[in-house]
């Protein structure tokens, strides 16, 4: 696999065309960058509720939910979120394959990082590659 770093995202003209073969499937995937983000959000909305239902459950069984944190630990949460991205992305990239190349764009407006390839893929390896690194 080979990982060309493309820099800043501006506008779907800057993406990679491909090919598909003759009987290929296009797998349908929202048009913008922007509307990927709303799809991701959610399925986020499950985990979301996940956490709503433990904290719902800690104030019934303890009476009282405890807000008092530090403030040192945000920071080191958010700063440990942002230095996830690019391992993620790579994990990504890793899944399409030995023989591909692989482009990774920095999308800063949508606060994002992703990685992009023109090589077909089949069903079961596009599904490892949109789970797999979660």
């Amino acid at each position: 696999m080979k990982l060309i770093y493309k820099g800043r995202y501006v506008s779907e003209d800057q993406l990679p065309k491909g090919n598909l073969p003759i009987n290929a499937v296009m797998f349908q995937e929202p048009e913008t960058i922007s509307k990927l983000n709303i799809v991701a959000t959610l399925f986020a909305l499950p985990a979301l509720l996940l956490i709503g239902l433990v904290v719902l459950g800690s104030v019934l069984l303890h009476g009282r939910i405890n807000l008092q944190r530090s403030a040192l630990a945000d920071y080191v949460g958010i700063f440990s979120a942002f230095l996830t991205l690019f391992p993620h992305e790579l994990l990504h990239a890793i899944c399409f394959g030995r023989n591909s190349e692989v482009e990774l764009f920095i999308a800063p407006k949508q606060l994002m990082l992703f990685v992009i390839c023109t090589q077909p893929v089949t069903k079961m390896r596009f599904i490892l590659l949109s789970l797999f690194p979660i």
